[in-house]
Formats: structure tokens, C-alpha cells, sequence
């Protein structure tokens, strides 16, 4: 059913790891960030990040295994987008919510890291039954499904690491 798709699923699963890590670089940069509001941030921004990409990687290296199966790929790709819809009511919520001193949520977080993800989620979750289904286009939908993941996920890291910048304090001099 995955025939073909290799390349292009492993260009996915690829890209994800390898923003993954960076991601992991941006963390480290956010030591001079007051400790509460980081948390904050990292519950309602980091983390829907980090999960786009281990969806995208976890679902991309399903499509690559060996036995390619729908069997195998559709359960995973169903619960990879629950897991993300969760996350993704989670975000709004958390935007919703009061912001105690953090500051107020740009009007386009809502919809960048909450409901555009959920709606990418849901559309998920469908294909991981059109998967089972062995639907025809159902591995054509995973493939633009995953790749829109991967684009909002790096919109959103551009996003926390232009508002990360400004935030940290400036160097002192010796």
C-alpha cells in the first residue's frame, strides 16, 4: 500500500527528527526566561510543537517499516491523532485561560497552535480509518496530512523562537 512512498515519507520523518533536536536547542536558550512563565510557555507552546514532530516522525517511520502493512500503520496513525488532538484542546484551553502576569496570546496562537493542529488531527484520525479501510487515497491524505504537521510545526518553533529572543536579558559586561 506504501509503495513508492519511501522517499517521501522518510524526507518526513527526517525533517521532524532533525527539528526535533534543534528544538532541544532552543530549551537550553531559554535559561534567562523567568522560571514560571517558561513553564507556562512550555506547556501551551513547546510541547504541541515537539508532539507535531513525533507524529510526523512516528507515523513517517510506520509507512517506511518493512512490512508496510495498513494493519500495523492505521491503529498507530489513529492514536498518533488523538494524542494530537488532545494536545491541541489543551493549547486552547491554556490560551484561553487566564494568563497570570504572562502576558496576553497573540491573536493567531489560538488558531496556529490549537485549531489548525486539530483540525490536521482529526483529518488524522479519519485517515488512520481510511487506512484500515485500505481506502485508495488514504496513503496520498497521510503524506499531505503529515507535511501540513511539519509546516505548522515549524511555523510554530519560528513563532517561540522569535518571541524567545527578545525575552532572554542582555549579556552582561565584565
Amino acid at each position: 500500500m506504501f509503495d513508492g512512498w519511501s522517499a517521501f515519507f522518510g524526507l518526513l520523518s527526517s525533517a521532524a527528527a532533525a527539528l526535533t533536536g534543534l528544538l532541544f536547542v532552543v530549551v537550553s536558550l531559554s535559561s534567562g526566561i523567568d522560571r514560571d512563565r517558561r513553564l507556562r510557555a512550555t506547556a501551551i507552546y513547546m510541547s504541541p510543537i515537539v508532539l507535531n514532530f513525533a507524529v510526523v516522525l512516528t507515523s513517517g517511520a510506520f509507512a517506511l517499516a518493512p512490512q508496510r502493512n495498513a494493519e500495523v500503520a492505521a491503529p498507530v496513525v489513529a492514536l498518533s491523532g488523538a494524542a494530537g488532538l488532545a494536545a491541541a484542546v489543551r493549547s486552547v484551553l491554556g490560551l484561553l485561560a487566564p494568563r497570570h502576569g504572562v502576558g496576553v496570546a497573540h491573536w493567531s496562537d489560538a488558531w496556529c497552535y490549537g485549531i489548525i493542529p486539530g483540525a490536521l488531527y482529526i483529518a488524522l484520525i479519519a485517515d488512520g480509518a481510511a487506512l484500515e479501510a485500505r481506502a485508495r487515497s488514504s496513503v496520498l491524505m497521510l503524506g499531505v496530512l503529515l507535511l501540513a504537521l511539519l509546516l505548522a510545526a515549524i511555523r510554530n518553533a519560528w513563532d517561540l523562537v522569535t518571541w524567545m529572543g527578545p525575552q532572554r536579558p542582555p549579556p552582561s559586561l565584565p
